[in-house]
């Protein structure tokens, strides 16, 4: 199937094909803003404006799938159904590891600008949703990579060494003073 000819499973899952209009709304060829305004498009849910914004993640510029008032509900439903998504549980976890906080920080400032540069996994060597793990905070930028998978295995192995380091602790010392 080419470009130009259209998809015939398209009708079914996104409606008919609309004619080919020219879009009258977008900004002329090598300039993101029009007027110092963003070139408005429309929210497939309710058929507001939505407007240009720069992505986050600095790849450039695009549109928000859907309107700011729109985005705002999907968030709050979203929220309802899944009570285990807290913004006030991150804002605790964050208050209470300021040292892992701003160790996370540094590692994502150093992958924006380039200072830093995802590497494979340590164990697996898959280059795939790596993670950087940190065994030591007080040092953010020197990290080991994990995937997901294996960067979970390093906490739980983690978890146990200290467990045992505590257990051996206690034994020694409730056993001193049961001699003494």
């Amino acid at each position: 199937m080419s470009a130009l000819t259209p998809n015939p499973h398209r009708a079914r899952m996104h409606g008919p094909i609309p004619a080919v209009v020219p879009p009258t709304d977008v900004p002329p060829q090598g300039s993101p803003l029009r007027d110092g305004r963003a070139p408005l498009r429309h929210c497939p849910a309710c058929g507001g404006e939505r407007q240009l914004v720069r992505r986050s993640d600095g790849s450039g510029v695009g549109f928000r799938l859907f309107c700011s008032g729109c985005n705002s509900a999907k968030q709050k439903a979203y929220r309802a159904a899944h009570p285990g998504f807290s913004t006030t549980k991150n804002r605790r976890w964050q208050c209470a590891n300021p040292e892992k906080r701003r160790a996370h920080q540094a590692v994502c400032r150093a992958l924006r600008s380039g200072t830093l540069t995802k590497g494979p996994c340590a164990t697996c060597g898959t280059t795939k949703r790596v993670e950087a793990h940190h065994e030591d905070y007080a040092r953010p930028l020197v990290v080991t990579w994990f995937c997901r998978r294996h960067h979970l295995a390093r906490h739980r192995e983690i978890a146990a060494e200290t467990a045992a380091a505590t257990h051996q602790k206690l034994y020694r010392e409730t056993r001193g003073s049961a001699h003494v």
